[in-house]
């Protein structure tokens, strides 16, 4: 959990102990009981900053009686889920045209991969064309396999790219390009070489391939 998040917990937490009227000297026992319950763990300390924290402060955003953050939070993993999954499938398309053999194929986005995806998945029904736009309505199960599955994929294509593989560092210079995934890169195909950036340049970004609608399993 990072200070951040610790602060935002324990505005919370207070109002929950007013909405709760648990008396000051029981707090502490209190917020330990809060945390094991929603986490699983000991202490703020063993709680990351990712989905378990977003279950923690949809548990105590409940017993604040805050149902809008309730809601809100108890919904965090799947829409960060989504961003990522969003954001995979273009650095697929990015990585793409570095490959002659795929870069046509994918000029037009991330479709006919995703049609493939689904077809395979048995999930046909969930790509579908809206407003001139694709969306996919998956539950948090399926939106966490189908992240697994374009991860899978764009460590596949980077390792078929036939030249130099460069990552920028955050002091500006270059290394070798890692494979861990990051919502925030960019592949961008410069001379011989393919370099992971997180600053696109002017008219060199793609737009999502589609968009996700979370649903209720």
């Amino acid at each position: 959990m990072t200070d951040k998040q610790r602060v935002a917990f324990f505005k919370v937490f207070q109002q929950a102990c007013d909405r709760q009227c648990i008396p000051p000297g029981e707090r502490e026992a209190w917020r330990h009981e809060i945390v094991r319950e929603a986490c699983g763990v000991p202490s703020l300390k063993a709680v990351d900053s990712g989905s378990a924290f977003d279950r923690l402060m949809a548990h105590v955003s409940r017993l604040a009686e805050s149902h809008g953050e309730a809601m809100r939070w108890g919904t965090a993993e799947g829409r960060r889920l989504a961003k990522m999954a969003e954001a995979c499938a273009r650095q697929c398309f990015e990585i793409a045209q570095a490959l002659p053999d795929l870069a046509e194929q994918w000029a037009p986005g991330a479709i006919p991969y995703l049609r493939g995806v689904m077809a395979q998945a048995g999930w046909r029904d969930a790509l579908h064309a809206e407003d001139g736009e694709w969306w996919l309505d998956l539950d948090l199960p399926r939106l966490q396999k189908l992240f697994q599955m374009l991860d899978t994929h764009r460590r596949r294509l980077l390792r078929r790219v036939p030249f130099a593989k460069w990552e920028e560092l955050p002091d500006g210079t270059r290394g070798p390009m890692r494979l861990a995934f990051s919502i925030r890169a960019r592949y961008v195909v410069t001379v011989n070489a393919l370099l992971k950036t997180e600053h696109a340049a002017p008219g060199k970004d793609h737009p999502r391939p589609f968009r996700i609608r979370l649903i209720d399993a």
